[in-house]
């Protein structure tokens, strides 16, 4: 099998977590880097953010009801309010619309 046919989250997995490189640096002395510790955090940190772009739609609309569930009330408080316009702005962003 081709190391190209194993997925990512499994290559990085399967290094050692004790896994180390040594690297002799030129101006003297040895480097050891720990590069099993890097794969596992890498491989724990691709999960997550896939774990929230799955959940991506649903956070987007609890945004959509928040804004406007409050977008009445908020009005008389220029703080909120521009806490509200930001919010807009972000789920205008996610959904890959154009902002004037």
């Amino acid at each position: 099998m081709n190391t190209c046919d194993v997925p990512l989250l499994e290559r990085l997995d399967s290094v050692p977590l004790n896994a180390r490189v040594l690297w002799d640096r030129e101006e003297g002395g040895t480097r050891s880097i720990p590069v099993g510790n890097f794969c596992h955090l890498a491989a724990k940190e691709i999960r997550h953010l896939r774990s929230i772009e799955s959940s991506a739609p649903e956070l987007l609309a609890a945004l959509e009801a928040a804004w406007m569930a409050l977008g009445g009330v908020v009005r008389r408080n220029e703080c909120i309010q521009n806490a509200m316009e930001k919010c807009q702005e972000a789920i205008a962003k996610a959904r890959g619309e154009k902002l004037p």
